[in-house]
C-alpha cells in the first residue's frame, strides 16, 4: 500500500464502521498536523539515501520500492535505495556498496548489533550513528498502519542524525 492509500483507507475504516463525522473529522486532522510536523522535521533529510532492513539472515532484508514503509520515506524526501519490488535479502558487499545514510532496523526481533562487524565501520549510517532500532511498542505503531504510524515516523525521524 502507499502512503496515500494508507491515509484513505483509514477513512474508509471510519466510515465503513460508521464513526461520527466529528471523529472523522478530529483524525484526519490529527494525521494532517503529524503530517506537517513530518514535513518540517524531513526537511533535513531530503534526497537522503535510506535502507530499511525487516530481517537479518545471511544478509539483510530490506523492504523495496512497493513496500508502504518506502512509501512513507520518499513521501518525506528520502530515497530508499532498494529500488525493487518485495523483500529482497542483499549481500554484505551490496550494504557497502549501497552505503546508506540512514539505517531503520524495522523489527524488534532485531537490534544494532547486527552492524557491529568491522567492515561495516566507513559506511555513513554507522559512522554517524543515524540508525533507528525500534521496540515492539513502536513495531506495532509502524507496521499495523494506523493513525499512531505518523507518531512512530515522527520518532525515527527525530532520533536520525542530519
Amino acid at each position: 500500500n502507499t502512503y496515500d492509500g494508507i491515509k484513505k483507507d483509514i477513512e474508509n475504516l471510519l466510515k465503513l464502521f460508521k464513526i461520527d463525522n466529528k471523529i472523522i473529522f478530529d483524525i484526519t486532522n490529527d494525521i494532517n498536523k503529524k503530517e506537517r510536523i513530518i514535513n518540517d522535521i524531513s526537511k533535513g533529510f531530503k534526497n537522503k539515501k535510506i535502507l530499511i532492513v525487516v530481517w537479518y539472515e545471511n544478509g539483510f532484508m530490506c523492504a523495496g520500492k512497493d513496500s508502504f514503509l518506502s512509501s512513507f520515506f520518499e513521501k518525506f524526501g528520502f530515497s530508499n535505495l532498494i529500488n525493487t519490488n518485495g523483500y529482497p535479502t542483499i549481500s554484505d558487499e551490496t550494504f557497502l556498496k549501497l552505503n546508506p545514510d540512514h539505517i531503520l532496523i524495522a523489527s524488534s526481533y532485531l537490534n544494532k548489533d547486527i552492524l557491529n562487524k568491522d567492515i561495516y565501520k566507513n559506511v555513513n549510517a554507522i559512522k554517524k550513528g543515524s540508525i533507528v532500532s525500534i521496540d515492539s511498542e513502536l513495531e506495532n505503531k509502524l507496521l499495523q498502519p494506523s493513525r499512531d504510524t505518523w507518531d512512530a515516523f515522527i520518532y525515527i525521524l527525530n532520533n536520525f542524525k542530519k
